[in-house]
């Protein structure tokens, strides 16, 4: 049996996910690398990138240090109704990206592509 336990109204698990891609994505437009995170906050580049991949949770002195440095305040870091939803879906998106470029078959990009095709953007059957 799965138990599933929440904080901010999601689960713990998509809270970690949430809050990692906000890190991720709030480093990447300050053109930092996880090491000159770590170094601005005190602590080494592997426990960015469990936050970033949603692994660890920050502590709270953790999220007012990152925060700190991306000059916003720390409750911008945390989810909050369609925001995580968005939040999630930016992490999907990012991941797929990634992950795609690792498929070195035609055929399979091609039944990605056609998979793609059939969810399109607006779920418009005569798209399809």
């Amino acid at each position: 049996m799965k138990i599933l336990i929440f904080s901010f109204g999601v689960p713990v698990d998509t809270l970690r996910s949430v809050i990692g891609a906000r890190i991720k994505a709030l480093r990447k437009s300050m053109g930092m690398s996880q090491s000159d995170l770590a170094e601005l906050i005190g602590c080494d580049a592997p426990l960015i990138g469990r936050y970033e991949r949603g692994v660890n949770l920050p502590g709270i002195e953790q999220l007012i240090r990152i925060a700190t440095v991306f000059n916003v305040a720390p409750g911008e870091l945390l989810p909050g109704g369609q925001d995580a939803l968005r939040t999630r879906l930016i992490a999907l998106r990012q991941e797929i990206a990634e992950k795609i470029t690792e498929v070195d078959s035609p055929e399979y990009l091609e039944e990605i592509l056609a998979f793609i095709k059939k969810y399109n953007i607006h779920n418009d059957p005569s798209k399809n």
